[in-house]
């Protein structure tokens, strides 16, 4: 048996649809790892998607990369 290892952007209809294909058939064995963690931390990130386009936050240079 041979071993196929997919990575794909789960928005893709494409790619979706690929999976559900694969899925659906009985003579394929299927394991699902979990995505890799956000190095970005998530308060940061709803707060960024929070705001609309009226507003902004200021952030500085040497604080982009901070934890």
């Amino acid at each position: 048996m041979a071993t196929l290892t997919l990575e794909y952007n789960p928005r893709s209809n494409f790619a979706n649809a690929l999976i559900s294909l694969i899925k659906s058939s009985n003579s394929v064995k299927i394991i699902e790892k979990p995505a890799m963690k956000s190095p970005y931390d998530p308060k940061y990130v709803e707060e960024i998607k929070a705001m609309d386009r009226k507003t902004f936050k200021a952030v500085k240079r040497k604080d982009l990369w901070k934890e």
